[in-house]
């Protein structure tokens, strides 16, 4: 088994660098946790500053935005190569954020148990440390790990899963597989769930774990797995036979916003049931005028050229043209600064980004009842079979009305199902051949899931979680830089996998293949 030392040398601040002759003083800025206050606190650092989004430059999302200057960060995620940048929106940025992240749940996990008071509130704390670590091991493991595949994951190699504070300056860590960083995630992940407690965060409850947005994670977690009951099982949780509650109510926010000036407060607002964990990031996704590369005006119109019934798409009322009319921006993102210090007038561009919220989940109960449907409809259990399908047409209905201006009587069922998939393969609905009629059959289940996946492309275009359904179903994705060279990433590409950063590699990790 490959190993690489010190992970995270001189990235978390927790990390101790002492030797014999100081081992009776704190040798850095590390926090003496000796009370469950001190815990609290430094568990609430442990959530990654750095964004993913620089995913969507990399996925089937981005394409070049004529006349404007490519910056290097974007010019590599658009092209898959090797970035050496540490820069925010870098690869290697995100990698140390969340490794950094990790470092403060070890440490207070390694301390928690032996604090005296409340054991509610111990435990509670316990519960989002171990849950942080899981979040954080997982994206960090999507993104640099090849997809979890039941037939390669004991083989493929995954990432160094850090359960201890890092004490030693040459510490080893193994690599493992991806079946052993995914056991690992489990572990944690189902520990932690039933010690969440979001009522001790009153005021900022968004902004750490609770069980709901556990249960979101979990839903993502599984359905990565390809383990589609338990996908079920804790969406079900989240959405129960009220989906609509977690789903905005875009109709409303947009009636309601002022010019686009607070859009995007209305979208990340901690008071919208539907978002479930919010997180302050450290961005300049949000200047996408000066990426060069992004979601072009002919990208856009694509994405969002088909809807139910043709309705008009309420997302679509606002968005920004940049570039001379060359890219769209959604505005999705508030445009913040945090400051190094009070006096300070230095610092790096923020924002508040929702990281996991009510819409994706019950994207994730109906692509995994899809999948479960069809499971049942080929062993012939016909009444499981229209359990699922009911399902998704009941979620389906839970989401349209809130995105589409839909007339009365317009809904998800098997007529609509079956006529957009007769119009898709250019057969007239009305009067189909038994040929075409066969044809039409054989084709809707993959119709249905591309509606699902379509619909969620549009619902989370320009955050970043494109990448990973891109990844999941092995998309070809093709780019034309702007010099006109084409760039086609195929489903076996080893550049699907994101290199780890040379300052690992140098530490005697094993690169990913080129």
């Amino acid at each position: 088994m490959k190993t690489y030392k010190s992970l995270i040398i001189g990235l978390a601040v927790l990390s101790c660098f002492s030797c014999s002759d100081f081992l009776d003083e704190v040798p850095d800025n590390r926090v003496e946790i000796d009370n469950i206050e001190k815990a609290a606190q430094l568990v609430g650092n442990a959530y990654n500053p750095a964004a993913y989004l620089f995913t969507d430059w990399m996925s089937d999302n981005a394409a070049n935005l004529q006349g404007i200057g490519k910056q290097p960060v974007v010019n590599d995620a658009f092209r898959w190569g090797k970035s050496n940048s540490v820069a925010q929106d870098s690869p290697e940025f995100f990698w140390n954020g969340a490794y950094g992240a990790i470092a403060h749940a070890n440490e207070v996990l390694s301390r928690i148990d032996d604090l005296e008071g409340d054991a509610e509130r111990k435990q509670a704390v316990k519960g989002e440390a171990l849950m942080a670590r899981a979040y954080n091991h997982f994206l960090i493991a999507s993104l640099f790990s090849k997809v979890y595949n039941p037939q390669t994951a004991s083989s493929d190699l995954g990432i160094p899963y850090v359960t201890e504070p890092e004490r030693e300056l040459l510490k080893s860590y193994a690599r493992g597989t991806v079946a052993e960083t995914y056991a690992k995630i489990e572990r944690d992940l189902l520990q932690a769930i039933p010690l969440l407690n979001a009522g001790y965060y009153e005021g900022s409850g968004k902004y750490h774990f609770s069980r709901k947005s556990a249960w979101a994670f979990a839903s993502r977690f599984y359905l990565f797995m390809g383990r589609f009951d338990k996908v079920l099982e804790y969406a079900n949780l989240l959405l129960g036979d009220r989906p609509d509650e977690y789903v905005k109510d875009l109709h409303h926010i947009y009636d309601i916003q002022n010019g686009g000036s607070n859009l995007s407060q209305l979208l990340n607002s901690p008071d919208e049931e539907a978002n479930l964990l919010l997180q302050y990031k450290q961005t300049v996704y949000f200047y996408t005028s000066r990426h060069g590369y992004g979601l072009s005006s002919e990208l856009n119109g694509q994405i969002f050229s088909q809807a139910p019934y043709g309705a008009a798409d309420v997302r679509r009322r606002l968005f920004y043209n940049i570039g001379g009319g060359a890219g769209v921006l959604y505005p999705k993102y508030e445009q913040l600064f945090e400051r190094e210090n009070l006096a300070s007038e230095t610092g790096l561009p923020t924002t508040v980004q929702v990281e996991l919220r009510g819409e994706e989940v019950l994207f994730n109960r109906m692509e995994a009842s899809l999948y479960l449907w069809f499971q049942a409809a080929q062993a012939g259990d016909e009444v499981a079979a229209q359990e699922y399908l009911s399902s998704i047409f009941s979620d389906l209905n839970s989401f349209f009305p809130t995105r589409y201006d839909l007339e009365e009587g317009q809904q998800a069922d098997v007529n609509w199902w079956l006529v957009t998939t007769a119009l898709a393969l250019n057969i007239d609905p009305q009067n189909p051949t038994d040929e075409e009629l066969e044809l039409i059959y054989q084709e809707a289940p993959t119709m249905l899931l591309r509606i699902i996946l379509d619909e969620k492309r549009k619902e989370f275009v320009q955050e970043g979680m494109r990448w990973w359904d891109n990844l999941r179903y092995g998309m070809p994705i093709t780019h034309i830089t702007a010099s006109g060279e084409e760039l086609v990433l195929l489903s076996e590409d080893p550049r699907r996998v994101i290199q780890i950063p040379e300052t690992a590699i140098d530490l005697g990790m094993t690169p990913n293949p080129r």
